[in-house]
């Protein structure tokens, strides 16, 4: 009678501990399906981001891979908007941070000739304004906020060149040269007049009065 009592109460414990293990491996199955799963949204929600920004690193003369890579995504980008490359390092601020990635965000909507209106959309609703710059008609005007460092440099004023471009002072495009055989505009190279300040005579060789002695009337001078 003991012995049977003591088989039973030793079957129970250790049918305790097989089903405490039994719950323990579960629990530990299922947290990782949690972690395997977030991981895989963030890593979706990552490269969805690159995607949508990589029309405007290739619009800016940049490779498209750049927007895969961590960190250096966010530099590139604020060198697109023109702001020194300081900046990045002020975005990872806490809270200041955010003062500073709306500027670079700012400067690089500007660079593709929008309004602050569209800052707004790229802060809020990033995936679909950065598709609208990467895959729409928008244009790369080059850096929007010129350093004061590099003013002198003679870049007319709110746009510097774009990457990848020769660097070099900045020349307006040359006057139109009039034909051949023609006067400048404004009378620059038009002949002086004769001595006497009596002007040439234009027109055909028949229409021009015959050179040499000039006949006068009867009773004038030069008769006899």
């Amino acid at each position: 009678m003991l012995a049977s009592l003591s088989a039973l109460s030793l079957a129970g414990a250790g049918h305790g501990r097989y089903s405490s293990a039994g719950n323990s491996a579960g629990f530990v199955a299922f947290v990782l399906f949690i972690v395997m799963l977030e991981l895989l949204l963030v890593a979706a929600f990552y490269v969805g981001g690159a995607i949508a920004w990589m029309g405007v690193y290739t619009k800016a003369g940049y490779p498209w891979w750049v927007g895969l890579v961590p960190f250096y995504n966010s530099w590139v980008l604020v060198k697109i908007g023109g702001r020194p490359e300081s900046n990045f390092w002020l975005q990872i601020i806490p809270y200041a941070g955010i003062y500073w990635t709306i500027l670079s965000l700012n400067n690089v909507s500007r660079s593709f000739g929008k309004d602050p209106a569209y800052t707004v959309g790229l802060l809020f609703l990033p995936w679909v304004f950065a598709s609208m710059l990467s895959f729409g008609q928008a244009r790369y005007l080059g850096p929007s906020y010129v350093d004061p460092a590099r003013a002198y440099q003679g870049y007319p004023q709110g746009y510097a060149q774009p990457h990848g471009q020769p660097q070099g002072y900045y020349q307006p495009p040359a006057a139109p040269q009039p034909p051949y055989g023609q006067l400048q505009p404004g009378g620059y190279g038009q002949p002086y007049p004769p001595s006497g300040g009596i002007p040439t005579q234009s027109g055909t060789p028949g229409d021009r009065p015959e050179s040499g002695p000039r006949n006068h009337p009867e009773g004038g001078p030069g008769t006899e």
